[in-house]
């Protein structure tokens, strides 16, 4: 099995950051009428909107360094280029369903 490369590392960080600012959000909307845990709302949704938000843009980027570096494997590029759109592929079928109301 061959060691995964700098970038396909962070595809996979970038996947991370995503899932988890999804989940952090679900998870801290419980305690937003919390008195005692307002705090943990607060700083879970900043959490949640710069590691959400963050993903996307470092998507591109890494996508873009993925698909510009010299390597004849193009079947393993395109597979982790892929893997490194994830939370962009997200976004976009999501404003897609929003728009046609699915």
């Amino acid at each position: 099995m061959k060691r995964l490369k700098l970038l396909e590392l962070f595809a996979i960080l970038i996947c991370f950051l995503f899932v988890s600012g999804i989940l952090v959000n679900d998870i801290t909307e419980v305690l937003r009428r919390e008195e005692n845990y307002g705090w943990v709302y607060e700083y879970g949704q900043a959490y949640s909107f710069f590691s959400f938000y963050g993903a996307i843009l470092w998507s591109l980027l890494n996508s873009t360094l993925i698909v510009t570096k010299p390597n004849n494997n193009w079947r393993r590029n395109t597979i982790w280029t892929l893997i490194s759109l994830t939370p962009l592929l997200y976004l976009g079928f999501g404003l897609i369903a929003y728009h046609f109301e699915w």
